[in-house]
């Protein structure tokens, strides 16, 4: 018991771990850079090379604690937490593309940062990086569902805080098809991923999960 305690605070703490280290990535690294130019890029590499570190760190974090989290959700459905699994190699996937990307712009603008006629290669490259993470957002949003239906059914949370990933995911959705269609609503979509993410780590940290409901369907 004590045992499954602490896998329960090591998934949480890998979960804050992997909110941490893309939203540093991203923002303080490499989101001012990618607004650059090239040639800020291979002058600032150690920072972009940094930012790109710790966004590929998340995957492997929430890989981590997904397998972590995995059995409890196979006692309740067992197809529906293949479906949640596989969306989450297929999230690792989009982020390792992400990455062959932002070594490509690194490449590019140590060899090229100063021809002009780079931009347009090194333009293509931040539109494929930017548009990789629009649909890494988009299919959280769908495996999302997926993970709240496996917590609602597990009841390993309070089902309040279940049902609220509904509305995350619904969000999550909603904003990346408006943005497909020009409308771009940035932080309004990602915001409410971010604190109910933390929320639901931290109330793993402190009350761990109940195993009650999950222990109640398996006697019976």
């Amino acid at each position: 018991m004590h045992q499954n305690k602490n896998l329960i605070r090591l998934a949480a703490i890998l979960w804050i771990l992997q909110i941490l280290a893309f939203a540093i990535g991203y923002n303080a690294f490499l989101k001012p850079l990618l607004a650059g130019d090239l040639a800020a890029i291979a002058a600032n590499k150690p920072s972009f090379i940094t930012g790109m570190l710790l966004e590929f760190l998340a995957g492997p974090c929430f890989l981590a604690y997904t397998v972590i989290l995995l059995p409890y959700f196979k006692k309740v459905n067992q197809p529906l937490s293949d479906w949640y699994f596989g969306f989450r190699i297929v999230e690792f996937a989009i982020i390792c593309m992400s990455t062959i990307l932002l070594l490509s712009l690194v490449s590019l603008s140590e060899q090229y940062g100063s021809d002009p006629s780079a931009k347009v290669v090194g333009d293509t490259l931040v539109w494929g990086i930017d548009w990789s993470m629009s649909l890494l957002i988009f299919v959280f949003g769908v495996n999302s569902f997926a993970l709240a239906w496996l917590l609602y059914q597990s009841n390993i949370i309070p089902r309040w805080l279940s049902s609220l990933l509904f509305v995350v995911a619904a969000i999550a959705l909603f904003g990346q098809v408006a943005r497909y269609y020009g409308t771009d609503f940035k932080d309004a979509v990602i915001l409410p991923i971010v604190v109910w993410e933390l929320i639901t780590a931290l109330w793993l940290i402190v009350k761990g999960v109940d195993t009650s409901y999950i222990n109640e369907n398996e006697s019976s």
